[in-house]
């Protein structure tokens, strides 16, 4: 049978019992949740943001396109028709709020900013695996508490690793996952964010406030352009060979040099949170 334990981990503490663990997972649960609402945050912001260049790159003109081409139809259109409206009005307070909103709608409705460990006990040993949000799991590598326990037969073993070492990780795993191998199934699961204290607490906090960076916002806006279907070689494709060939040919090149010139020459980029809080409080 094929064994694959990837994101796995041995819990090394000094005196491994029920308090010690809970105050490593308090810990962790505290680091991760407040990663995330930065995460967020930095969405909600760079999204306010892209609707507020957009309008200075492209013109009244253009918002109004947007206003027509949003009108509401059906449920799903009313938050983005609305967005536009206040983008069109210059109310971007009322901005952030619908964005803040539609951002954490989303996350009700989706598992994308789930962070658990599945905890394992054996007799002498205390396992771990971690699923969810991967740019999350540097916490848990990192931690003093957690070593790599992973564990595959379909390859060959790390070098740095001794066969015995190796023997005993499938003899651990069989023990703690078996004869099922349904991680759920074993032991009990910690979850490593609060959601509810995420959606109740993401408001503007000029502590967690991150100006996306200049290229960031270019990207965004490049976008945005119609001109890149005017560049030559442009794929009327999905093909990815299509697409990377294309990004790589100099007059892709030539174009985004140009581009990013004609967005900042329209646009009066934001480079201080004080200015942004101006703007959007």
């Amino acid at each position: 049978m094929s064994l694959k334990i990837y994101d796995a981990y041995i819990i090394n503490i000094p005196s491994p019992n029920i308090y010690n663990l809970q105050q490593i997972f308090d810990n962790l649960r505290t680091e991760i949740t407040n990663a995330t609402m930065a995460s967020i945050q930095k969405k909600i912001v760079k999204k306010c943001l892209y609707y507020y260049y957009f309008k200075q790159l492209h013109g009244n003109m253009l918002v109004e396109q947007m206003l027509q081409q949003t009108a509401i139809t059906s449920t799903a259109d009313v938050e983005i028709h609305k967005i536009w409206e206040t983008v069109k009005t210059d109310k971007y307070a009322e901005l952030y709020d619908l964005i803040r909103q539609r951002m954490l709608n989303k996350i009700k409705n989706s598992n994308n900013t789930d962070v658990k460990l599945q905890i394992v006990p054996l007799k002498d040993k205390i396992l771990a695996m971690f699923f969810g949000n991967n740019k999350m799991e540097h916490f848990v590598s990192d931690h003093s508490a957690y070593f790599d326990y992973h564990y595959q037969n379909q390859t060959d073993k790390p070098n740095k690793i001794s066969d015995a070492e190796w023997e005993q990780r499938r003899t651990d795993w069989e023990a703690a996952i078996g004869p099922d191998y349904i991680p759920c199934n074993h032991g009990f699961t910690v979850e490593l964010v609060n959601v509810e204290y995420i959606l109740n607490n993401i408001f503007f906090n000029k502590t967690q406030i991150q100006l996306p960076s200049e290229s960031e916002i270019l990207e965004e806006l490049r976008g945005t352009m119609r001109s890149i279907t005017l560049v030559k070689g442009y794929p009327y494709s999905t093909k990815a060979s299509d697409w990377k060939k294309f990004i790589e040919s100099d007059a892709y090149k030539k174009w985004v040099i140009d581009t990013n010139t004609e967005i900042k020459n329209k646009c009066s980029f934001i480079t201080n949170i004080e200015e942004f809080l101006q703007i959007f409080v």
